[in-house]
């Protein structure tokens, strides 16, 4: 008689893993976990297998305190989960009356039938996949980083570089195929480390995306990337490097005139700066191939 797998509905042989109060596990079970979430593979009696696990979940009643070297091992694991929902008592007595009265309802309940097949989230992460980020957006998330850390809110460069999956998909399920500045707002529950830190991450990205400013940066910076675009076709790169430095000038004293007017403490202030920086870069990199064209290197 064939003995039963002992893995058969554990993590080596499912899609979607739900790991309940996550951070009483012992160190053994974490370390397996820590494979587990980065390689995605499981060491099963001393045997290395690769496990099908599209997403982890978990849940916990407590954060550990990273700073007790005891639970200090806890903070690998507590890295590896990208998106972290604060949930709270139910407030709204409303809410809380309607979730009672489902609690005592013992008439026979409907079964929940809204499921999706591997076929279709395979799908899915595909159409994701194509969505596209522009260089204005990458230039959003780098000045939101820098708002962050300036209010001492600790992004990893590992939290930074891995942004890009999380705005793709909230903007494919909002039916759009480029991400927009307010798909940015998924990154909250992101960036956010403990919870009281979540309102200070809340308004500094939506200070950066929702400031006035934003569009004016955008629109000068989508003009500075024209007019190069325009200068790198043009067969005639003397006359066209003379009109490219007049039009970059032109978004130069706009974008300093715009600085210039802000208070000292604008979270837009970062954003100017990385604009500037931008048409500055722009400037010398046209400067550079003209010159390589009139010695005859390009």
């Amino acid at each position: 008689m064939a003995v039963p797998s002992i893995t058969i509905g554990k993590i080596p042989e499912t899609h979607i893993c739900f790991l309940d109060e996550l951070f009483k596990a012992n160190e053994g079970l974490l370390d397996s976990l820590l494979m587990a979430l980065n390689e995605r593979q499981y060491v099963n009696e001393g045997v290395v297998m690769s496990i099908p696990v599209v997403s982890f979940f978990s849940a916990s009643n407590e954060i550990p305190n990273f700073n007790n070297p005891e639970e200090r091992i806890l903070k690998a694991l507590y890295d590896r989960f990208d998106l972290k929902v604060h949930t709270h008592y139910v407030q709204n007595k409303t809410k809380r009356i309607e979730v009672l009265h489902k609690k005592q309802d013992t008439s026979p309940q409907k079964p929940f039938d809204e499921t999706i097949t591997m076929q279709e989230l395979v799908f899915m992460q595909d159409e994701v996949r194509q969505v596209t980020i522009s260089k204005s957006i990458n230039e959003l998330w780098d000045n939101i980083l820098c708002e962050l850390r300036k209010k001492e809110i600790h992004v990893s460069d590992r939290t930074y570089f891995n942004y890009s999956e999380l705005v793709k998909a909230e903007a494919w399920l909002q039916g759009r195929d480029q991400v927009l500045p307010e798909d940015m707002s998924i990154l909250v529950n992101y960036l956010w480390n403990r919870p009281e830190e979540i309102p200070v991450v809340e308004k500094a990205i939506q200070d950066m995306i929702e400031d006035p400013m934003g569009d004016q940066i955008r629109d000068i910076q989508g003009r500075a990337y024209g007019y190069f675009d325009e200068f790198s076709k043009d067969s005639n790169k003397n006359k066209a490097l003379v009109q490219l430095r007049r039009n970059l000038l032109g978004c130069y004293d706009q974008a300093t005139a715009l600085k210039d007017s802000l208070p000292d403490d604008s979270s837009a202030l970062t954003a100017f700066n990385s604009l500037i920086d931008t048409l500055e870069n722009l400037s010398r990199e046209a400067y550079n191939c003209n010159s390589c064209l009139t010695i005859g290197r390009c």
